[in-house]
């Protein structure tokens, strides 16, 4: 009797093991015979153009992949003055799925373009001048006040558009601007697509007196933007500190 109460929990284990295993992932049965189950996903190139030979002549194309399963690599795209930003659900829209996103439906995907910014420099191309006297920097920026900083051995002076100018023995080594006056941006951007827009791959996220910030160190700058953490978005009124990288 005992043996047989074992056999029967033994085979109700074994069936329940074989079920929960079947139904991990999806399943279809196909004359008679069960696969996994598929999806299609199909990417827009949205104005844009594919890169590989196999679909450079066509504006979209489709894929099937196992349902459930992780994205795994998006085909190459380009446009011309435009920088790619990801594949979003809508033409313009905000969902973006990358490589590790699992796939549960059927899905179209678009090309989301960022149009290049433009710089200006007005403001980075006065670092490392040599001023004979202040009124030679205020003759390009407009009038100045001096703007007491402890601990720091030069001398800063503020504009009246609130741009801070670091200077010492009258060289220009430092400047506190906004987003606003280095380029065109119009809104604020995630920080990955504002980046992008920019022209820079690479960057760090780190604090300057308790407020976030993204920096980097160039050949010859050293940048660092204020961004807002709650949303890691970089709006056209965020700080932008600039200062000679030596």
């Amino acid at each position: 009797m005992e043996n047989r109460i074992i056999k029967r929990t033994i085979t109700t284990l074994l069936v329940t093991v074989m079920i929960a295993s079947i139904f991990a992932i999806p399943y279809v049965k196909y004359d008679g015979v069960y696969a996994a189950a598929k999806v299609k996903v199909t990417y827009k190139a949205n104005k844009g153009k594919f890169t590989s030979k196999k679909y450079k002549k066509k504006k979209s194309f489709s894929k099937m992949i196992t349902k459930g399963k992780k994205l795994g690599t998006a085909p190459k795209i380009k446009r011309s003055g435009y920088v790619f930003l990801g594949w979003t659900t809508k033409k313009n829209g905000t969902k973006k799925y990358t490589k590790s996103t699992k796939v549960k439906k059927n899905v179209t995907l678009y090309a989301k373009w960022g149009k290049k910014f433009t710089k200006k420099t007005k403001y980075s191309n006065l670092l490392e001048r040599k001023f004979n006297s202040i009124a030679d920097l205020e003759a390009i920026v407009g009038h100045l006040d001096p703007y007491p900083m402890s601990g720091y051995s030069g001398n800063v002076y503020v504009d009246s558009i609130d741009n801070y100018y670091y200077l010492e023995n009258l060289q220009l080594v430092s400047i506190y601007t906004e987003v606003r006056y280095i380029t065109n941006a119009k809104k604020a951007y995630p920080v990955d697509e504002f980046m992008k827009l920019f022209g820079q791959k690479k960057y760090k996220f780190g604090t300057n007196d308790g407020a976030p910030v993204v920096y980097w160190y160039g050949s010859t700058r050293y940048w660092e933007f204020d961004y807002y953490k709650t949303k890691k978005r970089i709006y056209p009124t965020n700080g932008v500190f600039i200062s000679i990288y030596q």
